[in-house]
């Protein structure tokens, strides 16, 4: 399912509609935020399916040849390094919210990996058997989900939704020797829909409005690198349960409005089928007071 203009017309509109609630920003966030986030979201998946596909290809001699894993690995690695470099590197990896790639076995074990971003470490020797989307990379299809890599994760606590994408990497027999990964956690996206908006929409923000974008799966809530961002709006992100009722009643998303400190946001919950059934965006707006 691709994100279209027409699932974002389709938004329902909920909420106060009184000249107390907050009409100007969910007329807002249906016509401006949400269509300009649904296509931050789909340049990125574009981009990066892209980028996995082009780094396994440039890692590829590592695969080859009859060596032991442990040079194995140690090829890998440096083909890695290259691929992060950002001058001769894979620039779809490189200039994305990614924050590690790394490449497996035939049998989907983690032999190398490096931290395109903040040092990430996912843990050489972890198990991505469990991952549907890296099994099928393994039988040739390249692929993408969102998984919980807390299991893998160094030193993590909690749950880690990861937005996972998986490539095939072919020995020089056309034979799949193993999957190369990318992976953006969830925190990691939101933190770039909201730095982008924030952007996009730089004078206004100056004089004083607010945009949060929140990506949430059950009842995590992601807008930076915790699980739950520190600002004002993060006790107002629905619930799984809320969010779930909402997009019963309206299956394309839902628009609407509540007032927090005296001053009333706007607030829409879109579902994100193309990385998760269970994933949604949450975003706020808020104009400048008068």
């Amino acid at each position: 399912m691709r994100f279209s203009l027409l699932s974002v017309l389709a938004l329902s509109f909920a909420g106060a509609c009184s000249p107390e609630g907050a009409p100007a920003e969910r007329r807002a966030l249906h016509g401006e935020d949400v269509p300009a986030y649904l296509r931050m979201i789909g340049e990125d998946r574009t981009k990066v399916f892209r980028g996995v596909q082009a780094a396994a290809q440039r890692v590829e001699p590592a695969y080859r040849g009859e060596v032991d894993a442990a040079e194995r690995a140690r090829r890998l690695t440096d083909m890695l390094e290259r691929v992060d470099a950002p001058r001769r590197g894979v620039a779809e990896l490189v200039y994305s919210p990614v924050l590690y790639i790394g490449g497996t076995d035939q049998e989907g074990t983690l032999l190398a990996e490096v931290g395109v971003r903040d040092g990430a470490k996912v843990g050489v020797g972890s198990d991505y058997r469990p991952f549907a989307v890296v099994q099928e990379a393994l039988g040739g299809t390249p692929g993408h989900a969102v998984v919980d890599l807390a299991d893998v994760m160094e030193e993590e606590d909690g749950p880690i939704d990861t937005w996972l994408f998986a490539a095939p990497i072919y020995g020089a027999d056309a034979e799949v020797m193993g999957a190369l990964v990318a992976g953006i956690p969830l925190w990691r996206e939101a933190q770039r829909l909201t730095a982008q908006m924030r952007l996009e929409q730089a004078d206004a923000v100056v004089a004083g409005r607010v945009v949060w974008a929140y990506l949430a799966r059950g009842d995590q809530a992601y807008a930076s690198r915790e699980p739950t961002a520190s600002n004002d709006v993060t006790d107002a992100v629905p619930d799984g349960a809320t969010r779930s009722a909402g997009l019963a009643r309206s299956p394309r998303g839902y628009v609407t409005d509540f007032s927090l400190f005296r001053r009333w946001y706007g607030l829409a919950v879109i579902p994100l089928p193309t990385l998760a059934e269970d994933v949604h965006l949450v975003a706020f707006r808020a104009n400048a007071p008068e």
